[in-house]
């Protein structure tokens, strides 16, 4: 494929279509809080969370400082990774049983929230 204008504003706008459908998923009104991670920063985050993982329950990933990227894994062949970049005071819910990640930037800090 040639590298025209063009093709760059299709990948731009297919990041934006993706960064939306992860920016815009809620919590279901029926989870309720469960409880909360301490702060993970670069020096003490879980290896697994830099890896492809996934809970069990309802989570909300909350940036307290700086920027990271939030990447969900598609469930089948046909699908899209989504990626989404989160800054200071960012939110992004994370689905029970749905394969993700963390990249983090150098200065962030975040905590992770757990809903049943």
């Amino acid at each position: 494929m040639e590298n025209t204008d063009q093709n760059v504003r299709i990948l731009d706008m297919s990041s934006n279509i993706q960064a939306e459908l992860l920016a815009n998923r809620v919590l279901p009104n029926s989870v309720a809080f469960e409880r909360r991670t301490n702060t993970f920063t670069l020096s003490n985050i879980p290896p697994a969370l830099l890896k492809d993982h996934k809970t069990s329950v309802w989570a909300k990933l909350v940036v307290e400082k700086g920027t990271l990227t939030f990447t969900e894994i598609a469930n089948s062949e046909h699908d899209q990774d989504l990626s989404r970049t989160l800054n200071e005071e960012d939110t992004q819910v994370i689905s029970p049983e749905v394969l993700h990640f963390v990249t983090l930037e150098p200065e962030v800090s975040f905590h992770i929230e757990f809903y049943k």
